[in-house]
């Protein structure tokens, strides 16, 4: 199974204002491989948040689907919540490891 994504961010709040830079135009999309019969991989693409957040679901370990899930819903919480990305992806590998 492929999960794909794709967006066009030229009509978003990242282009405007006095320091317009860029349009951002982004596609994420995982594939199962040639080895795994599923996919554990997770994506949360949000250009109106500047967030995009991929985790890998380690294919071959027990419950990579559940960390890589449990991943991105820890960092898209604690960025919603105004959390640095950084401390973001922190909280997210202790809510993987405590699991």
């Amino acid at each position: 199974m492929s999960r794909t994504l794709s967006q066009n961010t030229s009509d978003n709040s990242v282009n405007k204002g006095p320091n317009k830079a860029l349009d951002i135009v982004f596609a994420a999309k995982t594939d199962t491989g040639r080895v795994r019969k599923h996919n554990e991989d997770a994506i949360y693409s949000n250009s109106d948040k500047n967030l995009w957040v991929l985790a890998d679901g380690m294919g071959g370990y027990a419950c990579g689907e559940v960390a890589s899930a449990l991943t991105v819903e820890t960092i898209v919480k604690a960025a919603d919540n105004g959390t640095e990305i950084t401390s973001a992806i922190q909280a997210a590998h202790a809510a993987v490891i405590s699991r």
